[in-house]
């Protein structure tokens, strides 16, 4: 039976050398004892296997190979592992391995010898054209880092710095605590990256940490901003052509060729899009909710630097139920206009017979336009401003007084109030036209027979004429 005494075992991970080169050999000096019932095997030579588990008794072989190894006259030996079959980097893949030993046709010997790093395995200086490897600890790097490619958690990147697919945190730029976070993560379909709270903000811009232009930023309660780092909106741009969504704190500082949507800073209950010329020639469309503007209206007004403070703040608006209003905020028909209007064209009504039935001639026409009274008035403009009244004294039929004689010419809008159609007294003006026109010339008729009468009596008393009248029929 020969014996094997292990003098000095320098098992060590190939990649924690003092300095790794390039072209390194992955092999380990190995030195031993061979003897016989206590005698040294002097100058001999034998055929010896290694092999290199990862268990103490068992288990399968990460690495083998066999070699001839010729002892000293005190039966030392000296080998290089990995002289005939280099060991893979694989093979050191963990903290714990075991070297075991059969020499000759004797068997593998008894315990298996750990493989143990040698004393300068424990720091590295430098590592130079490593290919490969794990590193199961933590590392601390205290200089640069440079590479092809970095993978964290996989051993596969895909780009020059690859994570692991998994969910969660994957970057801490600065890390207090639950409620101090500011990095990268990562969830289902989400590419999040987060700050601090509510207070903090995520900003671009140019320059670098410590002299930085911002450019645009996100605050953490979700506003964003481009030209302010005090965004008041979801969106808020400050430049020429800008648009905000949100109020702003300030409308004076504002620059030529604006254009605002979003809620007034002056009032609750208003959206709207206004566009900012300069501080004299401003314009705004708004939705205005206020309760004074029953159901609601979209407003059209144009304005200097200010809005209007008393009625009517706009010069047109669209109510809820349709009703347009030009001059009025509260408009009773589907086109309300206070003031004059001036039409070049046609304003016409329609009238066409398919759209009629129960046609009938008006009756006694001459006897209703004789219960009209035109009247000469002013209007009460102190009680309602917001209707514009005219100074100039009016002239025209009291509502009221109409609808007695002739109720199809007078309504009665939402507000209450009456308004007259005046268009529609032309067919009673014709119809009383025509009455007329028929008693005119009754009377004619009468006259002319009267007129004949008067002739005849006449020449019968100057006795010249012999001839007999008789009166017409």
């Amino acid at each position: 039976m020969k014996y094997f005494k292990i003098l000095l075992g320098l098992g060590i991970f190939l990649i924690f050398c003092s300095t790794v080169w390039a072209d390194i050999p992955n092999q380990i000096n190995f030195q031993g004892i061979l003897d016989s019932a206590g005698n040294p095997l002097a100058n001999k030579t034998k055929s010896v296997e290694f092999r290199i588990y990862a268990v103490p008794v068992g288990g399968t072989a990460y690495w083998s190979e066999t070699q001839s190894v010729t002892t000293n006259a005190g039966g030392v030996f000296n080998v290089l592992l990995g002289f005939s079959n280099p060991i893979p980097d694989s093979v050191f893949d963990d903290t714990v391995r075991y070297l075991g030993i059969n020499v000759g046709t004797d068997g593998e010997m008894s315990p298996r010898q750990q493989i143990v790093s040698n004393a300068y395995g424990y720091r590295v200086a430098t590592v130079d054209g490593a290919t490969g490897g794990v590193i199961s600890g933590d590392v601390e790097i205290q200089s640069k880092l440079i590479a092809d490619t970095v993978g964290i958690g996989t051993t596969s990147p895909g780009a020059p710095i690859s994570f692991a697919n998994t969910l969660g945190n994957k970057i801490f730029v600065w890390n207090g605590g639950l409620s101090d976070q500011y990095g990268m993560g990562l969830q289902s379909s989400l590419l999040q990256i987060f700050t601090g709270g509510a207070a903090s903000a995520i900003v671009f811009g140019h320059g670098n940490s410590s002299s930085f232009t911002e450019l645009m930023r996100i605050n953490g309660n979700g506003n964003v901003g481009i030209g302010t780092t005090s965004p008041a909106s979801k969106l808020e741009l400050r430049g020429n052509g800008i648009i905000t969504t949100g109020p702003l704190s300030t409308t004076a500082d504002l620059p030529a060729s604006t254009l605002i949507l979003g809620p007034r800073p002056d009032y609750n209950g208003i959206s709207n899009l206004r566009f900012h010329v300069n501080d004299t020639s401003r314009a705004a469309i708004e939705l205005n909710n206020e309760p004074v503007y029953a159901g609601g209206l979209l407003g059209f007004l144009m304005y200097n630097n200010g809005y209007p403070s008393s009625e009517p703040k706009y010069q047109m608006v669209i109510k809820r139920n349709g009703n347009v209003g030009i001059g009025t905020t509260s408009p009773s028909e589907k086109l309300h206009v206070v003031g004059n209007i001036c039409a070049t064209g046609t304003i016409g009504a329609c009238s066409d017979l398919r759209y009629k039935t129960n046609l009938k001639t008006v009756s006694n026409a001459l006897e209703k336009v004789l219960n009209l009274k035109g009247t000469y008035f002013n209007w009460k403009k102190d009680q309602y401003p917001d209707l514009n009244f005219e100074d100039d004294r009016q002239i025209g039929f009291v509502a009221q007084e109409l609808k007695e004689v002739l109720p199809e010419v007078v309504s009665q809008g939402t507000d209450g109030f009456y308004s007259v159609d005046y268009g529609k007294l032309t067919p009673l003006l014709v119809e009383a036209i025509k009455d007329q026109q028929k008693t005119i010339q009754s009377l004619e008729d009468k006259l002319e027979k009267l007129e004949k009468k008067l002739d005849h009596l006449t020449r019968q008393t100057s006795g010249s004429e012999e001839l007999g009248y008789r009166e017409e029929e």
